[in-house]
């Protein structure tokens, strides 16, 4: 092998050296010579040279018995030296490697920890939001004979408001449920509850912004001739009389009859018919009228399914109440009195799991769907029981963020009591949009 030049800085221990210059200019013996220690090899570096020329041939081991690759300069390694070496480089591969899989697992116990709290606070807002709602609506409908221009006026801007947030919300909205402990208001709550899910719903079926709105104002005075009902009717707990049944079925003329007798403009003879004939149905088997099909009005068939979708969940006979995904099911035998294009943009809306329905979970355990997520339909956020804890002791659980699965509706007759009251499935409930979603 040839003679070969290489920078001063990469000159070893055991490089066989042959110097420029002259014997006078240096300290050794000879210009030519195998460097033997680091003494050596400070001096060669004391001489300012930028490149040496070594003897490839005649360099080998040093002082310290390496053998050094005259091409690198680095020490040739033994096979052992070498599988250790191999060893040592795949420990450290391991341990980066583990490194960085905790470090993914920290990343992702702090983003469900985040995600956990935006459910949380998500949820609060929306019960915060819809409570606001509903108190503008009870001070409206009680100041309805003494300020009808006012009260009027402020319903329509909740339903205006409500419009303008769905219709800018392009994507499918997540609905959370909201529930009422104690004995809340039950025209109040139905009524709030079917205005909510009927303006969905319109906005499924493609409605105009303005008939949309129509459909609010229509819900939230579908039930105002209840007010003319004696609550020993409207919320007796066991069966009505037929004279009973009678007199509640007058609701809608004396719903009519209040709204004649305000003269508004938001008050149109649209809204009128709709509140007379939201009991009508499209086989001629409603009241008051028995109309038949063309006869009912898209406001009026609109109003009708959403109210019997929410009666059919709170009603005042606990024991008579259905779970959400069992009124679908009711729906779709029901064709020939709902009308089915409605009824399909109402499925549609709710998902294969509405919020208010009781799940067994693949872990055995049961739990009351508390959101749905319109981007993963079966993986709905869910309140699950845990025996003997308290529910807000227990943090509602995101499907799309864990191994457990749906395996089905629960029965609610299998349920024990404590699984009952943690789930709080005598309570009232309620369905109100994702005020993140909506803003």
């Amino acid at each position: 092998m040839a003679d070969k030049q290489i920078p001063i800085d990469t000159l070893k221990i055991g490089h066989y050296i042959k110097l420029p210059v002259g014997w006078k200019d240096h300290p050794f013996l000879f210009n030519n010579f195998k460097i033997k220690n680091s003494d050596q090899l400070e001096l060669i570096h004391r001489l300012g040279l930028d490149v040496v020329t070594i003897d490839p041939n005649k360099s080998g081991a040093g002082s310290d018995d390496e053998d050094i690759d005259p091409l690198t300069g680095k020490p040739i390694l033994t096979p052992e030296q070498l599988q250790a070496q191999a060893e040592a480089e795949a420990e450290a591969a391991r341990l980066a490697q583990q490194q960085a899989e905790l470090a993914e697992q920290q990343r992702q116990l702090d983003e469900a920890e985040r995600l956990k709290k935006e459910s949380k606070s998500a949820l609060r807002l929306s019960e915060k939001q819809f409570n606001d709602a509903m108190a503008d609506f009870r001070t409206a409908i009680g100041h309805l004979k003494l300020k009808p221009e006012e009260s009027i006026t402020t319903l329509s801007q909740l339903v205006r408001s409500t419009a303008l947030k769905i219709l800018f919300h392009k994507e499918p909205f997540s609905l959370n449920l909201i529930r009422f402990p104690g004995t809340p208001d039950p025209m109040v709550t139905h009524c709030m509850n079917v205005t909510f899910i009927a303006m969905l719903v319109a906005k499924e079926a493609d409605w105009e912004k303005e008939k949309i709105e129509e459909a609010g104002l229509v819900c939230l005075l579908h039930d105002i001739g209840k007010l003319k009902v004696p609550t020993q009717i409207t919320q007796k707990k066991s069966e009505l009389t037929k004279s009973e049944k009678n007199f509640l079925e007058m609701h809608p003329q004396y719903g009519k009859e209040t709204l004649d007798g305000l003269q508004l403009k938001q008050l149109t003879p649209t809204v009128r018919e709709a509140i007379l004939h939201h009991h009508e149905k499209i086989d001629g088997s409603g009241y008051p009228h028995k109309l038949k099909e063309a006869e009912i009005s898209d406001l009026a068939r609109l109003i009708g399914l959403i109210d019997y979708f929410d009666v059919q969940q709170n009603q005042v006979m606990i024991e008579k109440r259905k779970q959400p995904n069992q009124v679908i099911a009711m729906l779709f035998k029901l064709s020939n009195k709902y009308d089915p294009t409605l009824t399909s943009a109402l499925i549609k809306v709710m998902g294969p799991y509405p919020p208010g329905t009781v799940v067994n979970l693949s872990n055995g355990k049961p739990a009351i769907v508390v959101s749905t997520q319109p981007n993963d339909p079966l993986k709905p956020k869910v309140h699950p029981f845990e025996q003997g804890q308290r529910p807000e002791g227990v943090d509602i659980l995101d499907l799309t963020l864990c191994d457990i699965t749906i395996a089905g509706p629960a029965k609610i007759d299998d349920l024990s009591q404590a699984a009952i009251d943690f789930l709080r499935l005598e309570e009232r409930f309620c369905y109100f949009y994702d005020i993140n979603m909506a803003e």
